[in-house]
């Protein structure tokens, strides 16, 4: 009967045990610029939010973090409307903007999502809110798993491979994401 006893103790933290993730990367704001310079104003400085005759893009951004959110201002460049024999018959807009959205994770990659216009400087600009949210970007996925390779592969050291990731949850402070994830590494 004390055997049981001393069983049951011992099992009971293994039944109410809760899965905590294996490990946390805390990405401060210096890294959440230069990402998103590197990752997503990749073409000239420019991210591109349509392309093409009609097109619409951010360049020069600067980032920074609040309310739980990844704030990016930049200076808005467009001409939008409907496309019309080879040429864009619409409006053009020209503004210093800022746009937010909520950093999620998913597998291996990092998003934005809920991004919404919270500001826009210029008043004619800023009539054109609907037109603007109705192509308010979706970032490009940052591949957490691949910057990580991509990192370690530059190592002199012995080689680490990273095997699997998995991303866990991602929160997001005044200071820092923290970003919570499982992960598998070898070596050779």
């Amino acid at each position: 009967m004390r055997w049981l006893g001393i069983f049951a103790l011992a099992a009971l933290p293994v039944c109410i045990s809760v899965p905590v993730a294996a490990a946390t990367l805390t990405i401060g704001k210096a890294t959440i610029q230069k990402l998103l310079v590197e990752r997503v104003f990749n073409n000239n400085g420019r991210w591109y939010l349509q392309d093409g005759i009609c097109y619409a893009y951010l360049e020069s951004p600067r980032t920074w973090l609040a309310e739980g959110r990844v704030f990016i201002e930049a200076h808005l460049a467009s001409q939008l409307g409907v496309e019309m024999s080879g040429q864009c018959v619409g409006s053009s807009f020209a503004s210093k903007v800022v746009l937010s959205g909520r950093l999620v994770g998913a597998a291996t990659t990092l998003t934005l999502a809920e991004v919404r216009f919270d500001r826009v400087a210029d008043e004619t600009t800023s009539g054109a809110s609907d037109l603007l949210q109705s192509i308010a970007p979706t970032l490009p996925p940052i591949d957490v798993l691949q910057t990580i390779r991509d990192r370690l592969a530059d190592a002199d050291e012995i080689p680490i491979a990273v095997d699997t990731l998995q991303i866990n949850n991602v929160t997001t402070s005044d200071t820092a994401v923290a970003v919570r994830f499982d992960f598998a590494v070898s070596a050779p």
